[in-house]
């Protein structure tokens, strides 16, 4: 049983405002099944090394399949979401950077 500490903070993404993270694509992304469908839960690790956790829908699922592909391994992705949170104009954009 993870401790309280243990726990990673959920990330607050604001509309417009870009993130650094790093994501490893042998990390268990979270699933939470709910009544407004399906949110995902990326753990991730800040450019300070703070692990927290990613979430958001199949609009932040597809970004990340897109930005990531197939490859396997561990990815410094930019993440920018636009619109409201909870909202049909939630969009992401995610792109791997150097």
């Amino acid at each position: 049983m993870p401790k309280i500490g243990d726990l990673p903070p959920k990330l607050d993404a604001k509309p417009g405002v870009s993130l650094v993270c790093t994501f490893d694509t042998s990390s268990d992304v979270g699933q939470i099944h709910g009544e407004r469908g399906t949110t995902y839960s990326f753990p991730v690790v800040l450019d300070d090394g703070t692990k927290a956790l990613l979430n958001g829908g199949e609009r932040l699922l597809t970004a990340m399949r897109m930005a990531i592909g197939n490859a396997t391994g561990t990815f410094r992705l930019k993440v920018t979401p636009s619109g409201a949170k909870g909202t049909l104009a939630r969009e992401w954009n995610v792109e791997k950077v150097a």
